[in-house]
């Protein structure tokens, strides 16, 4: 029994890890869209270092955020088939540019929360980062994979195992939450 313990112990540890990295993958794409947007738009500006992240990561929750909510109307209208509309649930015209203008309002004020919860998962990623630029003369981009793994890993872990309820959370504040 004891030794069924230890290897679904060291089993879940590989699990974790192995989400850990495919996650990172993710994460890293999406830092090299922030860090290519820092490069290109914020260098103009003279700001700090948690200015611009927190301005590369707000760019990047709204293109996120842009695709969760434009993707289910473009799937609605490939849809061939969508009947008629009986005449009380039509929109009108002021009716559809309140439910754009809304959706907008509450697009950015999701984006900007979401930046502010990944925000000290940045400082873990820059100090890894630091670490293995200053022991390891890798590649940056090497370098960067390994800070967002660290990074994913730590934000993974206090996800799954300290606040369970974020997970739910974002799905609702993302979809069903009022503005």
């Amino acid at each position: 029994m004891a030794e069924n313990l230890v290897l679904d112990l060291l089993l879940s540890a590989f699990d974790f890890l192995r989400g850990a990295f495919i996650l990172s993958i993710l994460v890293f794409l999406l830092f090299l869209l922030g860090y290519f947007f820092s490069k290109k738009f914020l260098e103009k500006f003279n700001l700090k270092w948690i200015q611009k992240t927190f301005i590369s990561t707000y760019f990047v929750f709204i293109l996120l955020l842009l695709v969760f909510f434009v993707w289910p109307v473009i799937e609605a209208f490939l849809v061939v088939d969508n009947g008629i509309i009986p005449e009380p649930l039509k929109m009108t015209l002021g009716e559809f540019f309140y439910l754009v203008f809304s959706l907008l309002i509450k697009m950015l004020v999701v984006a900007f929360i979401l930046s502010l919860f990944v925000l000290p998962l940045a400082f873990i990623g820059v100090f890894a980062l630091e670490f293995f630029s200053e022991k390891f003369k890798w590649n940056k981009f090497i370098n960067f994979f390994l800070s967002c793994f660290i990074a994913a890993t730590v934000g993974l872990f206090v996800v799954l195992f300290l606040f369970p309820w974020v997970i739910p959370g974002i799905i609702y504040l993302v979809y069903f939450a009022g503005v």
